[in-house]
């Protein structure tokens, strides 16, 4: 599956929509006195993921996002593979594309969950689309999937969009965020152009 310019837009907006999800729930938690978010702040980056199947259609989507009841952060990635591998009842996604906003993360030897890059090649993942580089990360993610094979690609197309949306701190954008209309709007033009 090769993907057009301006559908990878589409899908690349589509994660950024999804990264913000976290700090909409916060916002409207907050608007009626819901306390399960409002006693956890999640930090920055936001990040949002979309899995895509070998005909291009979204079979996951994730956002980074507390594990219930818990101060566990799950992230948009591994939630996004998650959902794709019970959506098509397999134990690999061979072929399948992944956008994310932010460089999918990687570490050795630390306990609990894998990587998000270790998870990417153990469920076969082909292709990485990723929007902004982690620069904590220096670039360990993205080495680590192409030594394995996996074709990694930078997107630059909504950089300033996705820094906007997804990386400052919650009190410092919570007026600055899009609405779900503005979102929908946008992702509704984008649409038009594939």
């Amino acid at each position: 599956m090769g993907l057009s310019r301006e559908q990878i837009v589409y899908f690349m907006a589509e994660s950024t929509y999804l990264g913000g999800s976290y700090a909409r729930d916060y916002r409207n938690s907050r608007r009626v006195g819901c306390s399960n978010l409002t006693n956890r702040i999640l930090s920055r980056p936001w990040v949002g993921a979309v899995v895509l199947s070998e005909k291009g259609e979204i079979i996951g989507k994730g956002y980074k996002q507390f594990l219930d009841d818990t101060n566990l952060i799950l992230h948009a990635e591994r939630v996004a593979i998650e959902e794709a591998l019970i959506n098509i009842k397999r134990d690999s996604l061979g072929g399948a594309t992944l956008l994310t906003t932010l460089e999918p993360c990687y570490h050795e030897g630390e306990k609990g969950l894998n990587s998000c890059s270790h998870l990417i090649v153990e469920r076969g993942i082909k292709k990485v689309i990723f929007g902004l580089e982690d620069l904590s990360m220096q670039k360990k993610g993205v080495k680590y999937l192409q030594k394995c094979g996996v074709k990694v690609e930078m997107f630059e197309g909504l950089n300033e969009t996705i820094t906007r949306e997804l990386m400052r701190s919650p009190k410092k954008t919570e007026r600055r965020l899009m609405t779900n209309e503005q979102w929908m709007h946008f992702l509704e033009l984008l649409k038009k152009q594939i």
